[in-house]
């Protein structure tokens, strides 16, 4: 690997730039839906399906891990357990 190279992250390539994520998000405040959005993208030259869109969304919601974090979101705790302990 060469010095200059950034190194890549594992997985699959973002499909949307973190460049659109702003205009993605002011057009879903307008009151447009995921279907719309991806719409208005193509008339622009970018052909993104709406579940991407959806994804994008989803994503770049406050407190959200993305679509990448994997797992679940809740804590599983043994069985007649509250505080996690086991007993």
């Amino acid at each position: 690997m060469k010095p200059a190279e950034e190194k890549r992250r594992p997985g699959r390539p973002r499909a949307i730039s973190p460049a659109l994520i702003p205009q993605i998000l002011a057009m879903h405040g307008g009151g447009l839906g995921y279907r719309s959005i991806s719409r208005e993208l193509e008339k622009g030259g970018l052909c993104f399906d709406r579940s991407t869109v959806r994804h994008a969304i989803k994503a770049s919601r406050p407190g959200s891990k993305g679509r990448a974090s994997g797992g679940l979101s809740a804590t599983v705790l043994p069985l007649g357990s509250s505080d996690g302990t086991g007993k």
